[in-house]
């Protein structure tokens, strides 16, 4: 462990320099000077549980001073999981634009299969507007999911 103290000054100037430029675009701005007034009360601790935890803070649009670095209950000292989900474009179904099932086949053309196959017990087939009812809702509740 590297003790924030242990940073020369020139360092600790960078950091805080490069802390004070990378506040999100419309948040309050930052003095180098009170980010190093923070860090000198922290100067005891771990160097980089403090820069992770300026970086929390610093991205936080609220914050409107770097005091924040100094309280350890604060909670940027916490790591958080973050909120984005990344999306992975699902495989289409060429004929139907629907998401393919991890089968190969999108629901609407399952459903377009099942339209002539039998459906009930001891071969009974439904009757033909009710498979072309069953098939539209299906294709509905498709179309309505996000893509």
């Amino acid at each position: 462990m590297t003790a924030l103290r242990e940073l020369t000054a020139d360092e600790i100037n960078t950091l805080a320099a490069i802390i004070a430029k990378t506040r999100p675009t419309g948040a309050p701005r930052w003095d180098p000077a009170g980010i190093r007034a923070a860090f000198a009360k922290v100067a005891n601790l771990d160097a980089a549980e403090v820069i992770k935890a300026t970086i929390r803070l610093a991205q936080d649009r609220e914050a409107r001073t770097p005091g924040g670095i100094a309280n350890t209950a604060n909670p940027c000292w916490s790591e958080r999981l973050t909120d984005v989900e990344v999306y992975v474009k699902p495989d289409r179904c060429d004929v139907h634009g629907t998401q393919r099932s991890p089968l190969g086949i999108c629901a609407s053309c399952r459903a377009d299969e099942l339209a002539g196959t039998d459906t009930g017990p001891a071969g009974q087939r439904l009757p033909a507007e009710q498979v072309r009812e069953i098939v539209g809702e299906i294709r509905d509740r498709i179309a309505k999911q996000p893509q």
